[in-house]
């Protein structure tokens, strides 16, 4: 073995010319390693560079994606705000389309009211009546011809137009005493006086104006000393002739007069040849002139005329004016439409 290894020894001298010495050659074996290893290294170095060459490549093609796509998000978003707006402004077009609509049909409405009141008003005139007071166009006081309904006979009455608002159709009116009251169911039913004048209108005009539509009742008087009151109810309802012609009803009071009215509610309507009262004689016979006497009245318009504050005088009275049995000089009274 020994023998084997001194001939290759000394071929390699042959070769080579000299011996490499052992620590000579470990140099050279481990520069040659070096060498490779910093080879591999370059190599290793440059496919980095390569590589952070190509993902910083990649990073700047999602960025500019993502900047795309951010614009992408931008236009779209704008583009939803700009239908939105156009939305809205389509809806509030809408709203305002529809206001104005339904205002042009108010008017409409209006207008088409106005004519027909007007086409009615002419038929009025047309026809010579009105339905009431508060129905003629011409708001000066004067006489003019009514009917509560077109299939009953008109007449006619003078309206207040002047005083608490006007629209008032006098019903009866006394205020020199020469109009006589001492009168009988007939008289009473279908009236009597002069129009513009003393009159009492008729019971069957009073319950038919009071029927057809919701009326109120106006009452002014004058005393002897020209002191002025007046009451005033909220309705006003006269039965037919069938029930008496009763005083069905009377609305809530006001006025600058205390109610003396109010026991006679109920109350049918007695002349002095029909008596309906509840007394034990006729009141219209004692007291003189038809009216709803009770047991018998704390309030009598239609009695004589007369300046005397004696209870036992029968007279135009009315309790509440002085809370006495004072006399009046002036009484009127008027009916007018609610609505």
């Amino acid at each position: 073995m020994y023998g084997m290894f001194r001939f290759l020894l000394a071929v390699y001298v042959v070769f080579t010319g000299s011996i490499v010495r052992p620590i000579e050659s470990k140099k050279m074996f481990g520069e040659f390693y070096f060498e490779i290893i910093v080879s591999k290294l370059d190599g290793i170095s440059s496919s980095m560079e390569r590589l952070q060459t190509e993902v910083q490549r990649q990073q700047e093609e999602i960025m500019k994606t993502r900047d795309e796509c951010l614009k992408w998000q931008t236009e779209i978003m704008s583009t939803i705000a700009s239908k939105q707006a156009y939305e809205e402004e389509i809806l509030t077009n809408l709203s305002l389309k529809l206001t104005e609509l339904s205002k042009q049909q108010s008017d409409i409405a209006i207008r088409d009211n106005r004519e027909g009141k007007y086409l009615e008003l002419m038929a009025r005139m047309q026809f010579g009546s009105f339905r009431s007071c508060k129905d003629i166009p011409v708001k000066v006081s004067g006489v003019f011809n009514f009917r509560a309904k077109d299939t009953l006979p008109s007449f006619r009455a003078f309206c207040e137009q002047d005083k608490h608002g006007g629209g008032w159709m006098i019903i009866h009116h006394r205020y020199d005493g020469s109009l006589n009251m001492d009168r009988n169911w007939n008289d009473y039913r279908n009236g009597f006086g002069t129009v513009g004048e003393e009159v009492w209108i008729g019971l069957e005009r009073i319950h038919q104006m009071t029927t057809a539509q919701d009326h109120e009742l106006l009452v002014e008087m004058i005393d002897f000393d020209g002191q002025y009151k007046y009451a005033r109810y909220d309705a006003f309802v006269i039965g037919s002739e069938s029930e008496g012609y009763s005083l069905k009803v009377l609305g809530g009071h006001t006025g600058t007069v205390g109610d003396s009215l109010k026991q006679h509610v109920g109350m049918k309507f007695t002349t002095k040849d029909r008596k309906n009262d509840k007394s034990n004689h006729n009141c219209a016979r004692r007291w003189t002139g038809g009216w709803w006497f009770h047991n018998c009245y704390t309030a009598h318009l239609n009695g004589p005329y007369l300046d005397n504050d004696q209870v036992e005088n029968s007279k135009m009275e009315w309790y509440h004016f002085k809370n006495g049995w004072n006399g009046l000089s002036y009484a009127r009274m008027m009916i007018r439409p609610l609505i």
